[in-house]
């Protein structure tokens, strides 16, 4: 909001459902700065993808492998 100039100037009533408290105050971000950036000018988005605020954190969650628990921890070795 302060890119923007609209610190104090908006109130919001955010809900997000779903993840854990990084992830949701990461989508809110996200959420917010995307809103901000459509109504800011040119100079201003381009200040807001400097700083990092109109990118998504592209991290997945591995997959599941066969032949393992997870998708890297392994069953108890016994060797006999």
């Amino acid at each position: 909001m302060q890119f923007t100039g609209m610190l104090g100037k908006v109130d919001l009533d955010i809900e997000v459902a779903g993840g854990g408290f990084s992830g949701q105050s990461g989508a809110v971000r996200l959420a917010l700065s995307h809103c901000l950036a459509a109504l800011a000018d040119g100079d201003q988005r381009a200040d807001m993808q400097m700083a990092g605020l109109l990118a998504w954190d592209r991290r997945n969650k591995e997959r599941k492998k066969f032949g393992k628990m997870r998708a890297r921890r392994g069953y108890t070795w016994l060797k006999r």
